[in-house]
């Protein structure tokens, strides 16, 4: 079995490369099935080093045809070759070794290499992808010039693509041609990036500051090239964005990007040319949803913004991922706050943290932003290195301030361009600007968990001092080390009768007025006190969302009521209302497991009137406050997770709103017309108008069910079109296999739009869905190979539809086990990503953990699970005993 295999791999084992790799020529003779390369490594040995063992090339999957070493044939006694890879036995301190082999890539149904997607070659080497292409020594830490040449059968091949400048091309005998491109700017293997096949291509242009003219290249397929105008358009402007909040300048004289539909991941930032899941590429109204466009915005930006944080300044080694993958999430976040609303995007920012990041901090599979050991590295690309390690890199903006920010990142690309460096020395640049001290905030990378903080504050009329102490419970508290405190920015204000903030001053008149504050938690318990108050204020604390941590607060509803109808942050508004939500939401719960009558307060629903009412001044935010918590969010709440109770007091709560504001509901929706375009006024009346009919439709009334229909056989743009298929497959509308068969027809031919009917069906929570499910994956558009697909399919069944997913008879749990081994034989990264759904295992009842336990026990007494697989089920099982229901 593989866990022979399954060493891990430790940061504290660091050593530099014996052996630096400045210059890489490759030569690729195409054939989907047998393709030859040829690679030329100039060799050094790295004076840097601190050990110089033998000279290692992983390989994996390739068959050696010849090796030389400065032109001779090594001997027996010289050369070790295994299946991971080539030893070179001490080797002369420069030397050129070059190695020809040959791959399948029509086999390669992993997606990591060279590997078909339909009659398209392509590539995906990050993380340890080169290996499977040709013999080289997969880390990010060797850095090289490339120049590539590929030679192809014409007919089949007529594009082909690489990194950096094309510097040749030229027919060849036999119907064959070539190119040759070359990168000028050093990279790691992981950016190494190729394509080929029969390709169009939507050309524009961007002048940079400098007046550098940059052609910009999008490749699809004949087909689907009108769905990339959208993509162009935000790239245009994510280079013009980059240029003026970060000085960065793109610096080749082309911008490829190839959207292929078969890919593990979002995208690739390969230098120069960008390898695109077609999800985050193509887009028109009559395919793509609202949100389509929104995620293809942000994608593109962040594969962009790659350019310069990830290529010209890449990373050390693997555990330093957050620090590409981190801080250009923030970017990327900073962008999409700047081309839209500020404050949505905010929100939608935060929820991920705290619905489904912190679910991974208290899972068997929490770990640090840098974690400090993995099997493969591969199970790390999560929510915690990515959108965590973005929320600690705003923090140090809130802390450094934008000026200093902006100079601390300015001094990072500077001294570390061409160079591959740590989370370290990204902090000591901070350090450097700024004058300032982070000693203390580096935990934030090294410490596994959420933080808590507990909450006391008191108001004294007499002194008109209002004393705010805040004590952190770091989370590693519980490990019986000694307590060691988070260094934690608390964005601050008070606020007062009229929901005005106050103006006031810190440590009893000594520091300067405000009206905002930053405060610096650093140690375990602190106390702040805010002078000149003359009547109990309102605290607005963790403005922004400032810090991913628990907040312990005893609002009280009052509070709570008013900073939802007064505060000017719109996180503490969203934030108290999901608090309010909440509490009603788990007290129906209890109501239902008592088998009693449920029942909402009054001042919720005057609460939910005044958001109704003032729905149309920001129908985008009023949306984030109208609908109810998801059942994913309502879990959390909880200590043991009860998914039947769950869904339904949810279904209640939503009946319940729709049915004493029908009369509103019904008005709001008819009075809607947004315009048909993507400004941000058509986006929020769209999503206001299909909350409307999300809420009615639980009434399930002839009425409504017209109103779906109606809006269904109307739509002309996929964000309507969609929402009414939703509404109508959710309800018992009689016309709803109508309405999925009616669809489909119209729809079968784009891959996309199938995606959302497979994902609508899949997430539906009825208790005929798992054999619904179970059917589809027989039909005909339906492919294992495929993982937009599967994710569509299985992953949004088992990950975002937990009423069904967890069925008492653990019928859902069997259904992902016998897809996580059979997806596990080709495609280890796909599989293990399935497996995660069992992460949370510890949060249900015996019953249910047992259950999923015997699953997870089947998954890894399998013995050709993959590595990949068997960390994610490990880690799971090996917390069985430190968790009790």
């Amino acid at each position: 079995m593989s866990q022979k295999r399954a060493i891990s791999t430790y940061l504290a084992n660091y050593r530099p490369p014996p052996y630096s790799v400045p210059d890489v020529a490759l030569v690729f003779h195409l054939h989907e099935s047998a393709t030859r390369v040829h690679s030329k490594l100039t060799v050094k040995k790295n004076p840097h080093a601190t050990t110089y063992d033998p000279f290692f090339l992983n390989g994996s999957n390739l068959e050696l045809g010849s090796i030389a070493l400065n032109g001779s044939e090594p001997k027996k006694d010289e050369l070790i070759v295994g299946d991971h890879g080539i030893g070179i036995l001490d080797p002369p301190d420069e030397f050129v070794l070059d190695i020809s082999n040959t791959i399948d890539p029509s086999s390669n149904l992993a997606l990591s290499g060279m590997y078909k997607s339909g009659d398209i070659l392509c590539t995906q080497c990050e993380a340890e992808g080169f290996r499977s292409i040709t013999y080289f020594p997969d880390r990010p830490d060797i850095l090289s010039h490339y120049s590539v040449t590929i030679e192809a059968k014409k007919q089949d091949f007529p594009v082909l693509l690489s990194n950096g400048e094309l510097i040749d091309k030229g027919d060849l005998a036999g119907g064959r041609h070539f190119v040759t491109w070359h990168d000028p700017h050093p990279k790691p293997c992981y950016l190494f990036a190729l394509v080929a096949g029969n390709l169009a291509v939507l050309e524009d242009e961007f002048t940079t500051r400098s007046n550098q003219v940059v052609k910009l290249e999008f490749y699809a397929t004949e087909k689907h090239l009108d769905k990339c105008g959208h993509a162009m358009s935000c790239l245009k402007r994510a280079m013009q964005w980059d240029e003026e909040v970060y000085g960065c300048e793109y610096d080749l004289n082309r911008y490829m990007i190839v959207a292929v539909e078969h890919f593990n991941m979002g995208a690739m930032e390969n230098k120069g040319l960008n390898i695109f899941n077609s999800k985050y590429v193509f887009a028109k109204p009559e395919t793509a949803t609202d949100r389509d466009f929104h995620l293809i915005e942000s994608v593109i930006a962040h594969e962009y913004f790659h350019n310069w944080s990830g290529n010209r300044v890449t990373l050390r080694d693997w555990f330093q991922l957050s620090l590409k993958e981190g801080f250009t999430i923030f970017r990327d976040q900073q962008f999409s706050a700047d081309m839209g609303s500020a404050a949505v995007q905010r929100i939608h920012d935060v929820n991920l943290i705290k619905v489904h990041q912190f679910r991974e901090d208290a899972s068997p599979k929490r770990h640090a932003v840098q974690p400090d050991s993995y099997l493969t590295i591969d199970n790390f690309y999560n929510i915690t290195v990515y959108n965590k390690g973005a929320e600690l890199i705003r923090m140090l903006y809130l802390l450094l301030g934008a000026q200093h920010y902006r100079a601390a990142t300015d001094l990072y690309f500077e001294q570390y361009d061409g160079c591959a460096v740590t989370v370290e020395e990204f902090i000591r640049s901070m350090e450097q600007a700024s004058g300032r001290d982070l000693q203390q905030f580096r935990r934030w990378y090294h410490v596994a968990g959420t933080p808590i903080i507990k909450v006391t504050r008191s108001y004294d009329p007499d002194t008109r001092i209002f004393q705010l102490t805040l004590e952190q419970t770091p989370p590693d508290a519980a490990t019986g080390k000694a307590k060691k405190p988070m260094h934690i920015p608390i964005q601050f204000a008070l606020l007062d009768a009229d929901g005005e903030r106050i103006t006031t001053s810190l440590d009893n008149g000594q520091g300067a007025k405000a009206d905002e504050f930053l405060l610096e938690l650093k140690e375990l318990k602190q106390t702040f006190n805010f002078s000149d108050i003359d009547r109990q204020p309102i605290p607005s604390l963790l403005r922004g969302f400032s810090a991913p941590v628990l907040i312990e607060d005893s609002n009280s509803e009052y509070e709570l009521h008013f900073i939802l109808s007064h505060d000017d942050d719109a996180f503490c508004r969203w934030d108290a209302w999901q608090r309010i939500s909440k509490t009603e939401l788990l007290e129906l719960v209890v109501s239902i497991q008592n088998n009693q009558h449920p029942q909402v307060s009054d001042a919720f629903f005057a609460a939910y009137n005044s958001v109704l009412d003032c729905a149309l001044e920001d129908p985008q935010f009023s949306v984030l406050l109208l609908e109810p918590p998801s059942e994913i969010a309502i879990a959390q709440a909880m200590d043991v997770i009860d998914p039947v109770a769950i869904h339904r007091a949810r279904k209640c709560l939503v009946r319940m709103i729709a049915e004493r504001y029908f009369d509103q509901l019904i008005s709001l929706y008819q009075e809607l017309n947004p315009p048909p375009d993507l400004s941000a006024t058509a986006i929020g009346q769209r999503s206001l108008r299909n909350l409307c009919l999300n809420l009615l439709i639980e009434l399930d009334s002839e009425a409504v069910h017209q109103l779906a229909e109606d809006q269904f056989r109307h739509s002309i743009n996929m964000t309507d079109l969609t929402a009414a298929l939703t509404a109508l497959v959710s309800s018992d509308s009689p016309s709803q296999k109508r309405a999925l068969d009616q669809f489909y027809d119209r729809w079968k031919s784009e891959s996309g739009v199938i995606d959302k009917w497979f994902r609508i069906q899949s997430t539906v929570p009825r208790d005929d869905t798992l054999k619904n499910v179970v059917r589809l994956l027989s039909h005909q558009s339906f492919s294992f190979h495929t993982p937009n697909r599967v994710y569509s399919l299985i992953g949004a069944f088992c990950h975002a539809n937990p009423y069904c997913f967890h069925a008492a008879d653990g019928s859902g749990y069997e259904f992902l086990k016998n897809n996580v081994l059979r997806i596990d034989k080709y495609n280890p990264q796909g599989a293990a990503q399935l497996a995660e759904a069992f992460s949370e295992i510890h949060r249900y009842d015996k019953d249910r953990q047992n259950s999923m336990y015997k699953r997870l026990e089947e998954i890894a007494a399998n013995k050709n699970i993959s590595v990949n697989a068997f960390e994610i089920v490990d880690r799971i099982l090996a917390s069985r005993n430190l968790h009790t229901t």
